[in-house]
């Protein structure tokens, strides 16, 4: 009782000084470490909350943003494509003047890298036929195989299973015969071992043909090699025309 009294007494004289008496101060030091805990997990789950609530949209404003990337990306890539066909139009329509030969505007519309051939939007209804030479701007591409009404095939220049007549524009030029090895690499071969076949000389059609005309550029000297035991000579051609930037091309009547 007498404890009791005197810490009533304790607390009465506390509060008229607006303090703490000093058992109120030991029971506070006490259970305030927890309620300041309890508040910081509070204030972390409010948080943790908020970002999980915003989870969705920070997901839609990510897809936003990546598709507002990929959107860039093909506005450069169409663009730049777009350039390369009009070099290329510029190109065929430099080359339309000098070959007198009627001539068939048509559009690549398949590529069969395995097969070294492309297939073209035009057909025996349009004139074509098989051994017609195509050209792009810069030159030689393939020569036709095959037909249909609307489409045809067309061999690549590149291709082991094509040979064209061909010669190399010296004075006088050296005839021979060109078949592909590889997408950048063609094969030209002559008997004649008189004459030269300087690196940089430019490859072209010889004419010898009914359906493919005289003076198509097919490509350019880069080294030549004797073949005694084969009494010939061979010359490594790079091919002007890159088929990744063509899609115009001219079908030679």
């Amino acid at each position: 009782m007498m404890v009791g009294g005197a810490v009533g007494l304790s607390q009465n004289k506390a509060r008229k000084l607006g303090s703490l008496d000093p058992a109120s101060q030991a029971i506070q030091s006490i259970v305030r470490p927890g309620i300041n805990g309890v508040d910081a997990i509070c204030d972390w789950t409010s948080e943790l909350t908020r970002g999980i609530g915003r989870g969705p949209s920070l997901a839609r404003e990510n897809a936003i943003l990546k598709s507002q990337v990929q959107g860039l990306q093909g506005y450069s890539d169409r663009e730049e494509r777009l350039e390369r066909d009009l070099e290329e139009a510029k190109s065929l329509l430099g080359i339309r003047g000098t070959i007198i030969r009627p001539k068939i505007a048509a559009s690549i519309t398949d590529f069969h890298p395995y097969e070294d051939r492309i297939t073209l939007n035009v057909g025996s209804r349009n004139g074509v036929k098989p051994g017609l030479a195509v050209i792009s701007g810069r030159g030689l591409l393939g020569v036709i195989q095959t037909v249909s009404a609307g489409t045809c095939q067309v061999t690549l220049i590149y291709s082991a299973a094509l040979t064209v007549g061909a010669m190399i524009n010296t004075d006088p030029p050296v005839a021979g015969l060109l078949h592909g090895e590889s997408p950048s690499r063609l094969v030209f071969d002559t008997n004649d071992s008189n004459l030269e076949m300087p690196a940089g000389a430019k490859v072209m059609t010889n004419g010898f043909s009914e359906t493919i005309p005289r003076g198509i550029v097919i490509g350019v000297v880069q080294g030549t090699e004797n073949l005694p035991e084969f009494g010939r000579r061979q010359a490594k051609v790079v091919p002007l025309v890159n088929l990744a930037t063509v899609g115009e091309v001219f079908v030679i009547q």
